[in-house]
């Protein structure tokens, strides 16, 4: 078993092209013993916003603080806000944005890409 404390998980500034003040804390990971499914801590600081975009593996969110903005495959802003929760599946494009004063975070649940062969 491996514990440790979110607040010791380094944090990384998403470099993507599109991204806007959005960090990232790979919670449970490879470097944790999981080689199948990873657990990620994303915040979007006021303002920012992930580019839009897709990929083939499904993701798990659970909204953790903060109010946020998920635009799904289709163009819908949906509003989201601490106990919620979202699936986007596999190949459908979406954005996660922060268009209010404060930081917001989620949870982020996916399969290890790597294992799919994507």
């Amino acid at each position: 078993m491996i514990l440790h404390k979110d607040i010791e998980v380094k944090e990384v500034r998403m470099d993507m092209e599109g991204a806007e003040d959005v960090f990232k804390k790979v919670l449970i990971g490879v470097d944790d013993g999981s080689s199948n499914i990873f657990m990620r801590l994303f915040t979007i600081k006021s303002g920012g916003h992930t580019p839009r975009h897709t990929h083939p593996f499904p993701h798990i969110v659970k909204w953790m603080s903060g109010k946020g903005v998920i635009t799904d495959g289709k163009g819908k802003e949906n509003e989201v806000e601490v106990g919620m929760s979202a699936f986007i599946e596999g190949g459908e494009e979406h954005q996660f944005r922060n268009p209010f004063d404060e930081d917001c975070s989620f949870l982020c649940v996916i399969p290890n890409p790597e294992k799919l062969g994507k």
